[in-house]
């Protein structure tokens, strides 16, 4: 089998320690890429075929105001088509298991952070560049609250490039500019 098919993730100690230092500090960047694009793609089709979003994701839509145990909220077969997106990145690069578990383990801080209504990360945001790599959870709980737009992961950057964020942007500028009346 591993001739054709190769083994998804290596799994020896040896592997990793033969790894290179620029292998591992490219590899979190390489899925987060790998994340954010195949996220997109599924969670965007799980709004636009209206059988899937009917039967299968508004289940997670029920939750309406974000709340973290939401995050686990969902259809079996939204699972089976989430989970690949998610591991993308550790499946198409053969990464160690290490780096796998390691993923999983963000994956999962992100999807309770992204479901908790919360902006913990405000603190942090001084410079324009944490600023936009920092995200808080603000745009996952717009698209809970308006059912569109902000489909990626919550670094948004499949969001940012196709456009599908705009109607978030208003809607924060607006907040904010009644907030400064």
């Amino acid at each position: 089998m591993g001739v054709f098919f190769p083994p998804p993730f290596s799994r020896s100690y040896q592997d990793l320690q033969n790894e290179s230092l620029v292998s591992q500090l490219v590899i979190i960047p390489i899925f987060i890429l790998c994340d954010d694009i195949f996220t997109f793609i599924v969670h965007f089709l799980l709004h636009k075929i209206p059988y899937v979003y009917k039967y299968v994701h508004y289940l997670h839509h029920e939750i309406k105001y974000s709340v973290s145990i939401g995050s686990q909220y969902f259809h079996p077969i939204e699972f089976l088509v989430t989970v690949p997106a998610v591991m993308s990145g550790p499946l198409l690069t053969h990464a160690h298991l290490f780096w796998s578990f390691v993923w999983t383990v963000v994956k999962t801080f992100e999807a309770i952070h992204s479901h908790s209504g919360f902006d913990f990360m405000k603190y942090y945001r001084t410079s324009p560049v944490t600023k936009s790599i920092l995200l808080d959870a603000s745009e996952h709980t717009y698209h809970h609250t308006h059912y569109q737009d902000c489909y990626g992961a919550w670094y948004c950057l499949i969001d940012k490039l196709i456009g599908t964020n705009l109607n978030f942007v208003k809607f924060t500028e607006k907040k904010q500019y009644s907030k400064d009346k």
